[in-house]
């Protein structure tokens, strides 16, 4: 998991200092729209390249369980529906998450404003997405150790709280320098990877914990969750940042005013920085699973399928 968030990170600092360059280049000879058009399909040839390869890897890994194996639970569509709703604390860990991601998904889904019209000079945007790609990358470095210390729950909890201030900071210093703005993303870059390095082991958790309560093995599809938040996360990020532009009055091709960039940063940076901070208030006192308790989980987990083998003779 943390490998996987540090290679992440690695893939950011790459993407950030290559995609929007490399528009511009193209820009002049194929105009704007094409520009665009040849950067994303270079990405999705990428992408199944890569997807390829991971497929290929983890084949040996990921055989599954035959349907006939005896001694084996069958889980049903139903069940799984059940496993997701009556599992509290997956519930909890979902919004939470869904909050934050929404968070950070309304901040990307306006930054490009935040260049264009605030700072005045959108080529800096591909600097700073570098900038906070390489601190990112020093976040998935000194997150795990961090993370580690303060447990799985304390780290995300903290990372989120840290988003949430250094996101105020930047609605109400950061309209009038680029550094200033460095400085705060740059925080909030390794704050978030105090917890994104463990990944999807937050869903595992809820996993152990649904099978070890009900005995119903569904911690695949707690697991497959983790893929929600983002999801969540980009839609409605995406929607309260439309929104929110049409709120405080922007109108393509306009002149922005005094008034109207200091509507713009509290978008920029007050809406999202009250959304993390509910996201972390909620998990602090409604997620419960301590790492203790999750490897007590898992090992009571594994010793009652040994258990189910060893009684149907395999």
């Amino acid at each position: 998991s943390f490998r996987n968030a540090q290679f992440s990170a690695i893939g950011n600092i790459v993407v950030s200092a290559v995609a929007l360059p490399f528009v511009d280049l193209l820009t002049p000879i194929v105009g704007g729209t094409y520009a665009f058009s040849i950067m994303a399909t270079t990405a999705a040839v990428l992408f199944f390249i890569a997807a390829t390869l991971i497929v290929r890897v983890s084949e040996p890994y990921d055989k599954g369980q035959p349907k006939d194996a005896p001694g084996m639970p069958v889980v049903t569509l139903g069940d799984m529906v059940k496993s997701v709703v009556t599992n509290g604390q997956l519930l909890v860990l979902l919004l939470g998450q869904s909050i934050f991601q929404t968070a950070t998904q309304v901040a990307m889904g306006i930054m490009t404003y935040y260049f264009m019209f605030v700072l005045g000079n959108f080529t800096l945007m591909a600097l700073a997405l570098t900038i906070q790609g390489i601190f990112g990358f020093v976040g998935s470095i000194v997150g795990p150790k961090v993370g580690t210390k303060l447990g799985k729950k304390n780290a995300m909890v903290t990372g989120m709280l840290i988003y949430g201030v250094m996101s105020f900071g930047i609605a109400f210093f950061a309209a009038n320098s680029f550094v200033v703005y460095i400085i705060f993303q740059s925080a909030n870059m390794i704050g978030t990877y105090f917890f994104m390095s463990f990944g999807n082991l937050y869903f595992l958790d809820c996993g152990e914990y649904g099978y070890w309560k009900t005995g119903k093995d569904n911690r695949a599809v707690a697991l497959a969750m983790g893929n929600m938040p983002i999801k969540i996360g980009m839609a409605l990020g995406g929607a309260l940042g439309a929104y929110g532009l049409e709120l405080i009055g922007y109108i393509p091709g306009m002149a922005p005013s005094a008034e109207f960039t200091a509507r713009f940063m509290y978008l920029f940076g007050g809406l999202p920085g009250g959304l993390a901070l509910l996201a972390g208030l909620i998990l602090l006192f409604a997620y419960k699973l301590r790492d203790v308790d999750c490897e007590l989980y898992a090992r009571e987990n594994e010793e009652r399928v040994r258990a189910a083998m060893a009684a149907s003779g395999e």
